[in-house]
């Protein structure tokens, strides 16, 4: 993939007075997918595989800050300060998981007998919390 020198200047564009008001941009860009008519290319695959784990996992906090330093010896910063935390997640693109697991009940009714197990646990988990808070 190119680099496109419009964004690398945006990204690690830079300004520097000693003493003054300077400032470091920072910045990213990157291929979270990539398919053809619908099909995965060759060699993209495991970009495509990413993308699902991300989109899979959820949010994501995204911390940042920043630190100013009066020499480049300095151990200590000039000042420094936390931005507020972000929550990030992958786009829904309204595209098909093709790892997704699906679970289908059989015809025997497999399905409403682990619903029924399930709804059994429930209320043994909830008869055993009230009988540990009632002695």
């Amino acid at each position: 993939m190119e680099t496109d020198p419009a964004k690398t200047a945006d990204f690690y564009g830079r300004t520097y007075s000693r003493n003054k008001y300077s400032t470091q941009n920072c910045g990213a860009t990157a291929m979270m997918y990539y398919q053809e008519n619908g099909e995965d290319v060759e060699g993209f695959e495991i970009v495509n595989e990413l993308y699902w784990g991300l989109k899979n996992a959820g949010d994501i906090t995204i911390s940042s800050g920043f630190r100013i330093w009066e020499e480049p010896t300095d151990r200590k910063p000039w000042a420094a300060r936390d931005a507020e935390n972000v929550s990030w997640s992958a786009h829904d693109w309204g595209m098909e998981d093709p790892n997704a697991v699906v679970i289908v009940p059989d015809a025997e009714g497999e399905g409403e007998e682990m619903a029924e197990s399930g709804a059994a646990a429930l209320m043994a988990a909830a008869t055993a919390l009230t009988a540990i808070f009632m002695f």
